[in-house]
């Protein structure tokens, strides 16, 4: 997606302010020692934070294809990595401006964006200086095409014209509301008590 380029192309900047070098280093030694993260686990530390995926952040860091989803579970479940990952992300969002206020007011526009906003009509679209901030955000592409087509109007013989199709693409929607919902925690498992007699059972649900 367009905010996972943004935020590697961020990272790249901060990261080239660092020297990493290569570094030959058993797989498995992947304790953190005294507090402090060796070059590798604080690459993998940063690589994390672009896309959230453990395993391929692991093998972006230079460890082991082979080894590599064992090693980022390993490391995730370190206080130092988490506490890391933490700080890495706080650097990113001061450098950047974006809070989650800010994201989820984006997200808000393009799930509630319709293509109705963008007509006067089912047939006339509005001008597009007329649109708000808004309706333009939620734009995704506007593509035009060309064609020939007979103009029967009054005239005795039917004239061939130039007739312009403009197509217009929103931002996916669902996708939007999806990353809202996941934004207000309303995706969270629902937790569930039933009373057997003495027993009490617990039934957790995802909720979708």
């Amino acid at each position: 997606m367009a905010s996972e380029k943004f935020f590697g192309k961020c990272l790249d900047n901060w990261k080239n302010s660092y020297n990493f070098g290569v570094i030959m280093e058993d797989d498995n030694n992947i304790l953190v020692n005294e507090g402090d993260l060796n070059e590798r686990q604080e690459r993998f530390c940063q690589e994390y934070v672009i896309d959230l995926n453990g395993t391929q952040s692991a093998i972006r860091a230079g460890y082991s294809q082979k080894t590599a989803y064992s090693i980022a579970y390993n490391l995730l479940k370190k206080v130092e990595i988490q506490q890391r990952i933490k700080e890495i992300q706080s650097d990113l969002q001061k450098a950047t401006g974006l809070t989650a206020i800010r994201i989820l007011n984006e997200h808000k526009k393009l799930a509630f964006s319709s293509i109705a906003h963008l007509h006067d009509t089912w047939i006339e679209r509005k001008d597009f200086e007329k649109l708000t901030k808004a309706e333009k955000d939620s734009i995704k592409s506007i593509s035009t095409k060309v064609l020939k087509a007979q103009n029967i109007g009054t005239k005795d013989e039917p004239e061939i014209v130039d007739i312009e199709y403009v197509k217009i693409e929103l931002w996916d929607k669902q996708k939007s509301l999806d990353s809202i919902a996941n934004l207000l925690g309303l995706n969270a498992p629902i937790k569930n008590e039933v009373d057997t007699g003495g027993l009490v059972v617990n039934f957790v649900s995802g909720k979708k």
